[in-house]
């Protein structure tokens, strides 16, 4: 009589479906890969009804800034198209499925072109930009294809207010249409957990100094520097007023020696501890009413 073949499952193959059953098990526990990802750190903590967190992406020499708390999400301006990778990594990593609202503090093309990638990829609800947008191609274009993909448009100025869940945003420039473009970009405050913070966007001397004239609080925990850390901005009476106890500086390789030397001089000068994002990677703030967290990439 022949021998039977022994049917058993060898150990090896056990112990991988085993591994395979608890593996599942733990992803559905914790939400889903974007669960996983938080569990072993590579995952912001975003749904936090008692904090928030803001993700400066390391764009070159643009701006791109995601800010989440219990569940919202505020995009503030997208970078140029050549960054995509960096913002919807963060995107898909942490499983954003919607902007509740996004910012374009004006229409240069580091600053906004990366924005119709991230349309494409998930709903924007909201889209906010300058009241003093001058109608240029680039804006335009992007305007309409946001209001194809049902996205409602706003415009605003100096004093307009808004939120987005815990957070608490009010606009202070532009308060008049400036003659230099980079004047007429959205200067926004945001307040959330007794914090704030100030979003400096392009902003050039003449608003800075308009600012500084009329408002009475400029004081912020987090400064995002003006203008890729420009010499000609970020001056010293306006730090005098902010404080920053951090300064990001959006900023990468260019020929324009940006950031400047005197800039960064006078931001280290005022006690602000600077981060990068060309010698940084991303930066990344959890800030709660007892304590603000810094994380960067290197």
């Amino acid at each position: 009589m022949a021998d039977r073949k022994d049917k058993r499952i060898p150990n090896a193959v056990r112990l991988i479906i085993v591994i395979a059953v608890a593996a599942s098990i733990m992803i559905t526990a914790l939400n889903g890969w974007s669960g996983v990802y938080q569990l072993v750190g590579l995952r912001d903590n975003i749904d936090s009804k008692n904090s928030l967190t803001a993700s400066f992406f390391s764009v070159g020499c643009g701006d791109c800034c995601i800010i989440s708390s219990a569940g919202k999400h505020i995009l503030i301006d997208a970078g140029e198209s050549s960054s995509k990778d960096s913002a919807l990594h963060y995107i898909h990593q942490n499983g954003i499925d919607r902007i509740d609202l996004a910012v374009i503090t004006h229409f240069d093309s580091d600053h906004c072109n990366n924005f119709l990638n991230i349309l494409n990829e998930i709903k924007v609800d909201r889209l906010v930009t300058s009241y003093a947008f001058d109608g240029d191609d680039s804006g335009t274009g992007i305007i309409a294809a946001a209001l194809k993909s049902g996205v409602a448009v706003e415009y605003m100025g100096a004093g307009d207010k808004t939120e987005v869940g815990n957070v608490g945003i009010t606009v202070l420039s532009p308060s008049e249409i400036y003659s230099a473009e980079n004047d007429n970009s959205l200067v926004l405050r945001l307040e959330a957990f007794g914090r704030s913070m100030l979003f400096m966007a392009d902003c050039g001397t003449k608003a800075e100094q308009d600012i500084v004239n009329s408002c009475d609080n400029l004081k912020c925990d987090i400064l995002k520097v003006s203008h890729h850390g420009s010499g000609k901005n970020t001056g010293e009476e306006f730090l005098q007023r902010a404080m920053p106890e951090y300064a990001v500086v959006s900023v990468g390789i260019n020929s324009y020696g940006l950031p400047s030397v005197e800039t960064i001089s006078r931001l280290e000068a005022s006690g602000a501890r600077v981060l990068r994002t060309d010698k940084s990677g991303k930066v990344s703030f959890e800030i709660s009413e007892k304590e603000i967290k810094v994380k960067t990439d290197y």
